[in-house]
């Protein structure tokens, strides 16, 4: 019996010490997650300079445009950010962060008691020295006016992100509702907005530690959208294929890595390409 008794002790000990499935998400940001957010997506930036796909194409490059914006707000991101979250309602959003904060030079307003770093247009404002936000200042305003309102990411988004990994370093979920990609009506990817429409619910990750992982996951309106879902992202592929510089015919099989499944209303796209694969298409890339 005292056996049994010890056995039963560690065998709840252990379950007690699991932590909650899927993708956290810092207190201090999740906080400032709008209530009627459909749409997080989350970069766990730390974890991502740490990776090989950083240290090798990235870490020694000098980047311009990251430069420039360390001078002028002083903020390095290859240094002061650890944590990123875009939060979403379908018609516009904001970028949190999560990092050591120290934005130089004069507000150019304010609202409710926080400065706003920026233009009339877009702007950066600081909640405390370790988060921050940036988006139009429309947005900000409503983010300022939710503050304090919020309990983080709806019951239907939490559940979402319970199906992502917790070591991805690249992550969204989506909760279902209106929303609008940026692409030109006139463009082939316009088609991408009739698609998402048919999708109810989604999530999509990578884990760049060794290659490039992932998977991306749609949960559609019916069995026959999620053919046209399906077939949509193959085509993709093909055409990803089709623009293969002629030079460099091996970069081919980096489409060869992806894999499209459907399951009656699932569909799921499958990512798994070798460091050398990723190497080589950054270096390319990188290149041009």
């Amino acid at each position: 019996m005292r056996v049994v008794a010890f056995l039963t002790v560690v065998a709840l000990a252990g379950c007690a010490s699991k932590s909650p499935p899927g993708v956290k998400v810092d207190a201090s940001l999740e906080k400032l997650v709008p209530r009627d957010t459909i749409l997080l997506a989350g970069a766990q930036w730390d974890s991502l300079l740490k990776t090989p796909l950083y240290q090798e194409n990235f870490a020694n490059r000098q980047i311009p445009q990251i430069d420039e914006f360390a001078k002028r707000t002083g903020v390095d991101p290859r240094k002061d950010l650890s944590e990123l979250l875009y939060a979403s309602n379908g018609r516009g959003g904001v970028l949190l962060g999560r990092g050591k904060f120290a934005i130089q030079g004069v507000p150019r307003s304010a609202y409710k008691g926080f400065n706003f770093y920026g233009d009339d247009r877009n702007a950066v404002v600081l909640f405390s020295p370790a988060a921050a936000a940036a988006g139009d200042v429309d947005a900000l305003h409503s983010l300022i006016d939710q503050r304090g309102k919020s309990s983080g990411p709806s019951a239907a988004l939490a559940a979402q992100m319970k199906e992502i990994p917790a070591a991805a370093q690249f992550w969204a979920a989506y909760s279902g509702g209106s929303i609008h990609l940026p692409f030109d009506d006139a463009s082939p990817l316009a088609n991408l907005n009739k698609l998402i429409a048919s999708v109810q619910t989604g999530t999509v990750y990578f884990d760049l530690r060794e290659g490039l992982n992932g998977l991306a996951r749609a949960d559609c309106s019916s069995d026959q959208d999620a053919e046209q879902v399906a077939g949509a992202v193959r085509a993709l592929i093909g055409i990803g294929r089709l623009s293969v510089p002629k030079n460099h015919p091996e970069l081919a099989q980096v489409y060869d890595t992806l894999r499209v499944t459907q399951e009656a209303r699932r569909v799921r796209l499958y990512v798994a390409v070798p460091q050398t694969m990723v190497d080589q298409f950054l270096g390319m890339w990188l290149r041009r």
